[in-house]
């Protein structure tokens, strides 16, 4: 379960502190799809970022299961992330001189997977997503749906509980972006993962068991 209790977020620009997040208090249970939605600059990727470990609280609690993570030395957040969050980003942020296979294998690689067990999780992983014959291809090769698909699949293959999509349909049309939320939706439906998608989309946003609405860095009823 993720919550939050009385989470604040600021940035300094010079001498001057600019709130963003003003106070959140947010529960999220194992297993949701939760889509966060808000204008440019309510705070929802910030949120996101927090939520991953890539940012820290500047106030407040933030619990994952049982992990207090807003109380971590920073050694200890990277540990967390890499343990526990996958990311899928608008411009896919896939390598662009490795395959499709080199790309989702990569987070196994760096954990220091032994090869044979690499090879087994990603032609799994490949296969439910139907990658398996673009495996050997580059990203430029690829189609836009086709890279968030791999994207999709790099983020899942480490098997982590939290799945963190910051506008994964914004680059995709609408039909490729509905192939990608029906993909998470499927995903989200056969494990026991929390994905959590930001989104300025209503149409994609309807797709998840629950939006929670961003404005002025708080939550709206």
């Amino acid at each position: 379960m993720i919550k939050l209790e009385g989470v604040r977020k600021r940035f300094k620009n010079g001498n001057i502190e600019v709130p963003v997040l003003r106070g959140l208090d947010l529960t999220i249970a194992d297993g949701e799809l939760v889509a966060l939605m808000g204008a440019s600059g309510s705070g929802k990727s910030t949120l996101l970022h927090i939520l991953g470990g890539v940012d820290r609280v500047t106030e407040g609690n933030y619990f994952f299961d049982d992990i207090e993570v807003s109380k971590l030395s920073n050694s200890k957040v990277e540990d967390f992330r890499r343990k526990n969050a996958g990311f899928i980003f608008q411009q896919y942020a896939l390598m662009e001189e490795y395959t499709v296979y080199e790309n989702i294998a990569l987070p196994l690689t760096i954990k220091g997977m032994p090869r044979k067990e690499i090879k087994k999780k990603v032609n799994e992983v490949m296969e439910s997503l139907g990658l398996k014959e673009l495996a050997d291809k580059k990203p430029r090769k690829l189609s836009g749906g086709e890279q968030q698909r791999t994207a999709i699949a790099r983020a899942i293959v480490s098997d982590k509980k939290l799945i963190l999509a910051d506008e994964p349909t914004g680059a995709l049309d609408s039909e490729n972006g509905e192939n990608i939320m029906e993909l998470l939706v499927k995903i989200h439906e056969s494990s026991d993962k929390t994905i959590i998608v930001v989104t300025h989309d209503e149409k994609i946003a309807g797709y998840c068991d629950r939006i929670i609405r961003i404005k002025d860095g708080k939550i709206c009823a």
